[in-house]
């Protein structure tokens, strides 16, 4: 993996970027644990990097003024990684759930899953705006799924919660269907909402569940949901509280369509301007659906069409942009009126946009590592944000995969 930062690529054509959100991932499988210092890196892997190594430590480094920083590492290798507030993280490495500061890694708490009594530890989830976060495993027989929520600031067990299993078979939990759906869990948004996701017994629908505390017996509203793979997967849920709604999608989606399902949150009522199996994005209090035909907005709070432009290739963000590519041309789009901001002629097609500062920036997407990445997946360029103008293009010869921003880490 290579790590260049962005304020080489630009030299001295633009200033030092606004604030940037901090950017939170869960790890894919067990690996060393680095926290990395530094602005705002673009990562650059190629197909035969991922393979070939899946230590973050061992980066090749290009342009980076002062090179990448370890500020700490773990020994250990880790299946599970989130950060929660407070500016802490909490690993597992499938036997010890332990909390850290995140700029020293200085351990805060730690708890065995013995401890827990869990035999396993298949998912750790932070619930924002609660004081938990959760610790889960299916048990050996799949009929149910045991949850652990934990104190976050000391690691003392909370609650304990047994949610019932989706199907009354083994055979119907295997393979990418256990993976992706039929694993029930938590999920709270960031104002402290706590929701129960259930598979329901006969499958093909996903129950929701708000829940007053962690019990299932203290359940202020249900719903039901249509489920599949394409339409519902639970491999990462997200919940979102927006303009009065409820909003579920996959938690580390930067493409298009990341919201699956809007309720209304005083009673879980479905939206009327959501077709089902249709996902959306929200840009502030606007919800925008791509269609076959159509891109299509809508006002989240009264659910009244506010404009339709014909569908277009969007790129990839969740920046707060609708970017559209396509022939040699790339666009932004208004969430809030669909008019052209502006559009300007490009020789590269680039699949994935992100906001810098007063910058848009370009590169190529998670749709480069995977087969013929093209002659130009490598390169790189940003715009002015607000003209369209461009103010730098490199190429970096590997496909450009992912841009990653952070705050210190």
């Amino acid at each position: 993996m290579d790590v260049v930062d962005l304020d080489e690529l630009a030299a001295d054509a633009v200033g030092e970027p606004g604030r940037s959100r901090r950017w939170q991932r869960r790890l894919p499988g067990r690996r060393p644990l680095a926290a990395v210092s530094g602005a705002l890196v673009l990562a650059l892997l190629t197909a035969g990097a991922i393979v070939a190594s899946r230590d973050p430590l061992r980066v090749q480094v290009e342009g980076m003024r002062d090179g990448p920083r370890v500020g700490w590492s773990s020994p250990q290798g880790l299946s599970e990684f989130v950060a929660v507030d407070g500016g802490r993280v909490v690993t597992s490495d499938d036997l010890t759930i332990r909390a850290r500061r995140a700029d020293d890694g200085v351990e805060l708490w730690s708890v065995d899953r013995g401890a827990l009594g869990l035999t396993s530890v298949s998912e750790l989830r932070d619930l924002p705006g609660t004081p938990w976060v959760l610790v889960g495993t299916v048990t050996s027989n799949a009929w149910e799924t045991s949850l652990v929520l934990l104190d976050r600031g000391t690691g003392r067990i909370a609650h304990r919660m047994e949610l019932p299993a989706a199907t009354a078979t083994v055979d119907d939990l295997t393979g990418p269907i256990l993976d992706n759906l039929m694993v029930p869990t938590l999920v709270a948004t960031g104002q402290g909402a706590l929701f129960a996701l259930l598979p329901t017994q006969d499958g093909g629908r996903l129950e929701v569940a708000k829940l007053a505390s962690p019990s299932l017996d203290d359940v202020v509203w249900r719903a039901e949901l249509p489920m599949s793979l394409e339409a519902f997967p639970l491999g990462d849920p997200h919940a979102e509280e927006r303009a009065g709604h409820l909003l579920l999608g996959r938690g580390e989606q930067d493409w298009p369509g990341r919201y699956v399902a809007a309720l209304t949150l005083a009673d879980g009522a479905p939206v009327e301007w959501l077709p089902e199996g249709a996902s959306f994005d929200v840009y502030g209090d606007i919800a925008v659906l791509a269609g076959m035909d159509d891109l299509v907005a809508h006002d989240l709070r009264t659910g009244d069409e506010l404009w339709r432009r014909p569908a277009a290739i969007l790129a990839g963000t969740d920046d707060g942009l609708i970017a559209e590519v396509g022939d040699g041309r790339l666009t932004l789009v208004s969430p809030r009126t669909g008019a052209e901001l502006w559009s300007v002629p490009v020789a590269d097609e680039w699949l994935s946009v992100t906001r810098w500062g007063d910058a848009v920036v370009a590169y190529a997407g998670q749709q480069s590592a995977w087969g013929d990445a093209g002659p130009r997946a490598g390169v790189v360029a940003a715009f002015d944000l607000a003209t369209g103008e461009r103010r730098w293009r490199a190429d970096l010869g590997d496909p450009v995969v992912g841009l990653f921003r952070g705050e210190g880490q």
